[in-house]
């Protein structure tokens, strides 16, 4: 596997470390009584101790000892939890210590000292990267996009509305599963926050119940139940007591809710979140730590200003390529909507540390790697591991994202164009269930974020073939799918090429005509709110039945006449309000134009 420097080095520290410690084992297991060398064999592998108790206890206690220290592995990767590995490994020697009954042969302890080897052998066999012949550089098939969305995809806009719009205290729909990996509640609010900035994109006339669903998603992650995981991974992650998850290796939640208001910001125009203290969060025992869109993008810079790797942490102490480049996107999307250059003085350094540190010889971007030991597992994922990269980077590094989509794309492929379903994991990250619901979403936003329309048509029938769709009720859901894939298939279905890339770079939109404000979901269904010469378009559908309803409009001239499809409908106020009757018979055209009066 590809390494850089800072890689090298932690590693050499690490196998210094160890055998420093393992020399020790032997020498008290060459030397000492069988107390001392059941707790030398012990440091020499987790359960080597227990060679010098009777059989076959000793052989249990030792494959427990080896199965209880691969759980600490687990917890120490899954939950950033630094003393599990440690403890066990300390623990089960002193055990064996304690327990020690006889004393061993020399021939025994070669045997034991030989089992670490074996298994260091056996790792990096595991972890040594093939070089694979480059593939060559995918080339983008732009499609172009119009404004709007597709009438049959809002029944499935209405799956993360019905959500997004309940009281902020309420999570109903949502899945509690575990809050320390990819099923956990902030990751779902990001990703419908994310898919409904796309929507909004499409809809720039529309505020309304699109824009309050957006800010409810926001307000639900300042919910104590959503961030209060962090002062447990602070607790046994960074040995602090620090309960704020925004100052200190969380980019898992800095980075993700700061590109969710950025994106927030740049498909509204609101910046209430950008005001000191928006953005507070408070604990049950009364701590308040005052924060927003500022102070988060302002903790990723110090962050990856103070990292060795320049990409800053997630999990403590483990550094994750696709949590990096979607913070990226926060600190990218203020400096274009504030006029700032934070990313450019930050962003050589960060394509040096990504490329030489966090991403194989054949251009595949590494899962995750250690900053205490330097190590990174084998590729997992799938191709989603490349994906989900390839499509944050995007607005980013777009040159490092089409060299990971490229080699991904190369390797989600058979010769004859179809998908290998191999590279598409069984297991859906949202909940932990049997489904490839989650990479082929994942598949399919990068694919369209990246311009390859074949591979997300591929992506969205393998996911029709695997999780079928079923509306009910005019709402579109998936029985056999995470809730979080329901919302990346809404990000592939409601994004484009460069979808992404436009809300990270654009400046604070600024209305060219009225705008539409309805808040009455589900009576009114918006496809089309867009400008056309000052006219506003709309679509609008009935969301429950045909008849007689109200539209409201912000951003009119003061006291403007206002016309639907050339009837005089009604006058705006002072402020720029104006309430309109309609009626909806179906699906409904409106132009609405502005006259002085």
């Amino acid at each position: 596997m590809s390494k850089g420097p800072q890689s090298t080095r932690l590693q050499n520290r690490t196998v210094a470390i160890y055998v420093a410690v393992a020399v020790l084992g032997v020498f008290c297991a060459a030397l000492g009584p069988p107390t001392l060398q059941g707790f030398g064999l012990g440091l020499v592998i987790p359960g080597g101790g227990f060679a010098t108790v009777v059989m076959p206890l000793g052989i249990g206690l030792a494959v427990l000892s080896l199965a209880l220290f691969a759980v600490a592995i687990l917890l120490w990767f899954g939950t950033g939890n630094v003393l599990a590995p440690p403890l066990v490994w300390i623990g089960t020697a002193l055990l064996a210590g304690a327990m020690a009954e006889e004393s061993v042969s020399v021939a025994v302890i070669m045997a034991v000292c030989a089992l670490p080897i074996a298994a260091i052998a056996l790792v990096s066999s595991l972890t040594r990267t093939r070089i694979s012949p480059a593939p060559p550089a995918f080339v983008a098939t732009p499609v172009a996009q119009g404004s709007g969305i597709d009438p049959d995809d809002l029944t499935r806009l209405r799956f993360a509305l019905d959500r997004a719009l309940q009281p902020i205290e309420s999570f109903e729909g949502f899945q509690w599963v575990d809050q320390f990996q990819p099923a956990g509640m902030r990751y779902q609010l990001n990703f419908a926050g994310y898919a409904l900035s796309l929507a909004n994109r499409r809809l720039p006339a529309f505020h309304g119940y699109l824009h309050e669903a957006q800010r409810r998603l926001i307000e639900k992650q300042r919910d104590w139940r959503v961030w209060r995981y962090w002062r447990l991974e602070e607790a046994w992650g960074n040995l602090t007591l620090n309960t704020d998850p925004i100052p200190r290796d969380n980019i898992m939640y800095t980075g993700f809710v700061g590109a969710q208001i950025a994106w927030f910001q740049a498909a509204t125009g609101d910046t209430q979140y950008a005001q000191p203290g928006a953005f507070s969060l408070a604990t049950p025992r009364g701590q308040v730590f005052e924060h927003d869109f500022h102070t988060m993008t302002e903790a990723l810079m110090r962050g990856w200003r103070t990292s060795p790797f320049t990409l800053m942490p997630c999990e403590p102490n483990w550094v994750y390529p696709m949590c990096n480049a979607i913070g990226a996107n926060a600190v990218c999307a203020r400096d274009a909507q504030d006029g700032g250059a934070l990313w450019h003085n930050i962003a050589d350094n960060f394509r040096d540390g990504l490329t030489r540190e966090l991403m194989d010889a054949n251009g595949h971007p590494l899962a995750f790697r250690s900053t205490l030991t330097g190590l990174a597992p084998p590729a997992i994922g799938g191709a989603a591991a490349d994906a989900t990269p390839a499509l944050f980077l995007n607005p980013v590094l777009p040159d490092i994202a089409n060299g990971i989509w490229s080699v991904g794309r190369a390797a989600m492929l058979h010769p004859d164009g179809t998908l290998d379903r191999r590279r598409f994991w069984p297991i859906d990250t949202g909940d932990y269930r049997f489904s490839r619901a989650a990479s082929c979403t994942a598949v399919a936003a990068a694919a369209v974020e990246l311009g390859d329309p074949d591979i997300a048509r591929l992506a969205l029938n393998l996911l029709d073939e695997e999780c079928v769709a079923k509306t009910s009720g005019g709402v579109t859901h998936r029985e056999n799918a995470s809730v979080f894939a329901h919302f990346v298939e809404l990000m592939a279905r409601f994004g484009g090429y460069g979808a992404l890339a436009d809300l990270t770079s654009r400046s604070l939109p600024e209305p060219n005509g009225p705008v539409l404000d309805v808040m009455d979901y589900p009576a009114i269904l918006v496809s089309r709110a867009d400008w056309d010469e000052g006219a506003l378009i709309l679509d609008l559908h009935p969301g429950i039945a045909d008849g007689p309803q109200t539209l409201t409009l912000s951003k009119c001239r003061p006291h403007a006449v206002l016309r639907i499809n050339g009837e005089r409908a009604g006058e705006a106020d002072a402020g720029g309000a104006a309430r309109l009757p309609v009626t909806l018979a179906g699906p409904t055209t409106l132009h609405i134009t502005e006259e002085t009066p």
